[in-house]
């Protein structure tokens, strides 16, 4: 198998319970590839303090708050040095949380994104204008959802769904460094539309492009393939089915008015998922 590793994985933290399960298996992953990890804190704008006094100066507290966060972010960071035996590069950054975890994603170039998520536990639309949604809506670097419960700092069973969609394999090349240190069964099922027969022939084509790669790369696999009404619904149903601890889809971005939104699809597999999602955007 070709050499593949990730060189950095970008995660962002605010110290909640949540983060924090997005953070280790971030530091166990880049442990495991002797990768940097990036650990992002964004602090939101404070506006400057005006005393009724006319005699005491205007306060503004952004600069104690930057020094204040970059120390708690640095002894975090120490935290997880300690622990992965890692390099972890601490990055503060100041203003609106999703535009400067973008901003932070486009001058860092990490090869992967970790955000935290609630899962499926009651929160089915938990997803919807939350930031790992935005993120994923705004930036063109792969995604993965990281649920507040449960480790997953070990993938041993992918789910990997094949539509007739535009660059439908790309996913593959974002999940081999995890293939090559985890060695996984792949589990891909092809997806064609009850309303559209003809389109099993692609996806019967696309299998077998993908079965010639797995090969080659001395992967283990499994093929299924289902007729549906619903893509998502047989996603899910066979992420439950097969035990799946990782789902890799590509996000469908529609664009209205001039603003982005994620797709039906990806909308329904990111909100009712129990376990980590990656999502790899073509477009």
């Amino acid at each position: 198998m070709e050499t593949s590793s990730f060189n950095s994985i970008l995660v962002a933290t605010d110290y909640t319970e949540l983060s924090e399960n997005a953070v280790n298996t971030a530091a166990a992953v880049c442990k495991k590839h002797n990768a940097t990890l990036v650990l992002l804190h964004v602090i939101k704008n404070a506006p400057a303090y005006t005393p009724e006094e006319p005699f005491n100066p205007t306060l503004d507290y952004t600069r104690e708050m930057k020094i204040a966060a970059k120390s708690e972010l640095r002894h975090f960071g120490d935290k997880i040095r300690d622990k992965y035996k890692i390099p972890v590069d601490e990055v503060v950054a100041y203003g609106e949380v999703v535009k400067e975890i973008v901003k932070t994603i486009e001058e860092k170039q990490p090869d992967l994104v970790m955000i935290g998520t609630h899962g499926a536990s009651g929160f089915r639309r938990f997803f919807i204008g939350s930031t790992a949604y935005r993120v994923i809506k705004h930036t063109k670097f792969p995604v993965m959802t990281i649920p507040g419960m449960g480790d997953w700092t070990r993938f041993r069973n992918i789910l990997f769904p094949i539509r007739l969609i535009p660059d439908a394999l790309k996913k593959y090349d974002h999940i081999r460094p995890i293939i090559r240190t985890d060695d996984p069964v792949l589990n891909i099922i092809g997806l064609s539309m009850e309303s559209d027969p003809e389109s099993v022939k692609g996806v019967f084509e696309l299998e077998e492009e993908l079965e010639t790669r797995l090969r080659e790369d001395l992967v283990t696999f499994n093929v299924s393939f289902h007729h549906c009404v619903n893509y998502a619904d047989r996603i899910l149903e066979a992420a439950n089915e097969k035990k799946a601890d990782l789902i890799v889809i590509i996000a469908t971005i529609d664009k209205t008015k001039g603003e982005f939104f994620i797709g039906p699809f990806s909308q329904q597999i990111l909100n009712h998922a129990a376990v980590p999602v990656l999502c790899v955007r073509t477009q």
